[in-house]
């Protein structure tokens, strides 16, 4: 057993120093191929399982179907060609300016970014990007996918200004994350990983100080407080720590104390959600979080659907409103994450992005 702890400590480090590394290694690589090639092997980038054709490339055109804003998400890039792919795709389809936000100034700046800073600073940049956009001043619809899901929300709630009518999450981690990608915590294995003399002490109570949320540390506390996946974090056995201390999750769940009213009216105001989860995802966990469900406090074993979380019961930033008015929809793919056909990715835009509430007035 002690062996076995051991193997799940030399886990965690390894995870961590590899995000380290591949911050700089995605910073310093000149051959943009190879950065296309790694970024097409990420289990975390979208992966449309048949081909996409175009009728024709379209980059904006004057039609009744509102733009659309995509945000691709961890290791991924709005460059990437798939992204391209996907924006050329959409804006066809719709005949609509369709726009990919990317956090930084270079295809390899965003995907690192999306690794390594902090969720706040890049909500800051996507917000500008849409104000400076005059496409978008009317109002707009978004997609995300995985992690770029929590910036469009935390827009939403934050800004709004111009507004997101209609919002397809897909494969979001919307409620948070409470394991690490691949490691189930039903797993023998993964249980030893995230025990609480393992991981505990080293992702919960590293990621839930201070110095790790966004500012300057030394060693594993230093590469901790580089991952922006500790942004949203939230591990059940350490509930206390993660509402002292975590800076982003718990703002826009409304779970602190100090309550923001205009999170909750800002939410409450999209005319629709689209909630997709992935049925066999593995590096969600849970992955009801993709339908705003979540751990109990103090519990691996039991997984709250989401009107039984405190943040619906309480409606703490909407989610409630949204429901009890029948304008949450949900959805599940069968196989893995960000695992979606285009003729299913279709079918959401179709019904939410073509519907009456996505018109422009």
């Amino acid at each position: 057993m002690t062996q076995m702890r051991a193997w799940g400590l030399t886990i965690m480090l390894g995870f961590v120093l590899l995000q380290g590394i591949m911050g700089d290694f995605l910073q310093e690589m000149e051959n943009k191929q190879e950065l296309m090639d790694l970024l097409r092997e990420s289990p975390f980038v979208l992966k449309l399982n048949e081909p996409i054709l175009t009728k024709k490339e379209v980059i904006f055109a004057p039609t009744t179907n509102l733009p659309v804003v995509l945000m691709h998400g961890m290791g991924d890039a709005a460059g990437n060609p798939g992204m391209q792919r996907l924006r050329k795709l959409l804006a066809s389809h719709l005949d609509t300016y369709v726009m990919n936000v990317q956090i930084g100034d270079s295809v390899a700046a965003d995907a690192s970014n999306s690794f390594f800073m902090k969720f706040d600073d890049q909500i800051e940049i996507f917000a500008q990007q849409i104000a400076n956009d005059t496409n978008l001043k009317g109002g707009f619809n978004a997609m995300g996918f995985s992690q770029g899901n929590l910036l469009i929300r935390a827009y939403v709630e934050r800004y709004n200004d111009p507004p997101v009518r209609n919002f397809i999450s897909v494969h979001g981690p919307l409620a948070g994350v409470g394991s690490l990608p691949h490691c189930h915590p039903s797993n023998f294995i993964c249980k030893e990983i995230n025990a609480p003399h393992v991981l505990s002490q080293i992702l919960s109570s590293a990621a839930y100080t201070d110095t790790v949320q966004g500012n300057k540390y030394y060693y594993i506390k230093y590469l901790l407080c580089k991952l922006a996946q500790s942004n949203y974090y939230r591990d059940p056995r350490q509930i206390e720590a993660y509402l002292a201390h975590a800076l982003f999750l718990p703002d826009i769940n409304n779970e602190k104390e100090k309550k923001n009213p205009f999170y909750k009216t800002r939410f409450a105001s999209l005319d629709h959600l689209v909630l997709v989860r992935a049925a066999k995802d593995t590096m969600v966990y849970p992955h009801e979080s993709e339908w705003f469900g979540a751990y109990a406090d103090g519990h691996w074993d039991v997984i709250l659907p989401m009107n039984s979380t405190k943040w619906y019961q309480e409606d703490s930033f909407g989610l409630k409103t949204l429901h009890k008015a029948g304008n949450i929809t949900f959805y599940e793919t069968p196989g893995d994450h960000l695992q979606v056909s285009t003729s299913e990715l279709l079918k959401w835009v179709d019904a939410h992005f073509k519907s009456s509430s996505a018109l422009m007035t």
